[in-house]
């Protein structure tokens, strides 16, 4: 019985550690500067890294590392002007070399394809364009959460999807209809 209770236990604390990364990834699209939304997904990445080790789902954590590495130099990039297609295609090869590595059958296809994707993603300087890449690299990550067990996965890409959809609407649908001339 007792080790039953510690197992139980083990997984609130998974469960709780992804619940932190899935704060900070709703955040993520709240903001209208590139360097924000990199900086919040970097943080929410860390926590999940974390997540999916103790899932011993280890393409998910070493795709979710690179991702905040990879947050990191675009925020740098970004901020001092310059181009980001070579780091793209930099942190693309490492993606699949590490997705290589850490190979736990076709899981790990999708956890690869959402990092690849949200690499092309994140190299906008546009949030609206990069809010709108956001939607397919959630949706490839909820299957991923959801095979993993990691339950806060699959909630922060639906609050993600959600968030996204905010985002339109406080910046995107209200301009557009200003710029046409219409109220709402």
């Amino acid at each position: 019985m007792a080790v039953k209770g510690a197992v139980i236990i083990y997984n609130i604390i998974i469960q709780a550690i992804g619940f932190v990364g899935f704060l900070l990834a709703v955040l993520t699209f709240q903001s209208n500067r590139h360097k924000n939304i990199t900086l919040l997904k970097c943080a929410s990445d860390a926590v999940f890294v974390v997540q999916f080790i103790l899932l011993g789902a280890y393409t998910g954590a070493i795709m979710n590392g690179i991702g905040c590495v990879r947050n990191i130099a675009y925020a740098r990039l970004v901020e001092r002007k310059k181009d980001v297609k070579k780091a793209v295609v930099i942190f693309s090869v490492i993606i699949i070399a590490m997705g290589i590595l850490t190979w736990n059958g076709p899981v790990s296809l999708l956890a690869i394809a959402g990092k690849l994707l949200s690499t092309l993603s994140y190299a906008f300087k546009n949030p609206k364009t990069v809010r709108r890449l956001t939607v397919p690299v959630c949706v490839v990550w909820a299957v991923y959460d959801l095979i993993c067990s990691s339950y806060a996965g699959v909630l922060t890409e639906i609050f993600t999807l959600g968030s996204v959809a905010v985002a339109y609407f406080r910046f995107e649908y209200k301009k557009e209809d200003v710029d046409h001339g219409q109220s709402l």
